[in-house]
């Protein structure tokens, strides 16, 4: 009797791992570097180095340092894109903005995704190619993602009276006053597990206050 092998790992398979990480070292390496030396002052000379590989395998996957700021911004949302999809629509209205809540929270709290607000909120007079590259690759997709799940709420007349825009106004204005805004004024500081609770539970409460069946 043959014995189940398990299938060889052909030649292309293993171009295409090991592509993938190139690409994501690369990435941790540019993350490094602007949280580090900041947009400017990073050269993609030096994070090629860090990351072990080669101006050419760099440029494989990346167009130029604009490119790589983009995909640092991108890759610090990738967990976020996953935790809203796991998201239950039809829960009650508190339960889903809880969810919201502390998904966004849990991530915008990470030191990475700090450290790009406070190089775009620093250099983007100088650079504000920034602040598009943050627009494009994610505040559009997660607003996208904000959308789909609270939609469901309005159609049931759990939220009303502002429409998608207003309520990603109050709920995403309240989440960086916890957040995000403690992290630009001090570099040091680490969001704790109790801030980002104390976010969900305002936040929820906050949200329905204004824009649920009793909100005024």
């Amino acid at each position: 009797m043959t014995p189940n092998r398990q299938p060889r790992e052909t030649w292309k398979q293993y171009q295409a791992g090991l592509g993938a990480a190139n690409r994501i070292r690369v990435i941790e390496a540019a993350r490094k570097a602007f949280a580090t030396n900041g947009y400017a002052l990073s050269t993609i000379d030096d994070i090629a180095r860090s990351a072990g590989v080669t101006l050419a395998t760099l440029y494989k996957h990346f167009s130029g340092k604009l490119d790589l700021f983009g995909a640092v911004v991108e890759h610090g949302v990738e967990e976020l894109a996953l935790r809203l999809d796991r998201i239950d629509p039809s829960e009650p209205a508190a339960i889903v903005l809880s969810e919201l809540a502390r998904s966004c929270g849990g991530a915008l709290r990470r030191p990475a995704n700090g450290a790009v607000f406070r190089i775009i909120m620093a250099e983007q007079a100088q650079f504000p190619e920034l602040a598009e590259q943050f627009q494009r690759r994610a505040k559009t997709p997660v607003a996208a993602g904000f959308a789909m799940i609270i939609s469901p709420l309005i159609e049931r007349g759990e939220l009303r009276g502002g429409g998608i825009p207003a309520i990603a106004g109050l709920f995403f204005g309240l989440l960086e006053l916890f957040v995000v805004w403690p992290q630009l004024t001090d570099p040091g500081w680490v969001v704790s597990d109790e801030t980002v609770e104390l976010a969900v539970n305002n936040i929820g409460r906050l949200v329905l206050a204004r824009y649920g069946p009793d909100g005024r």
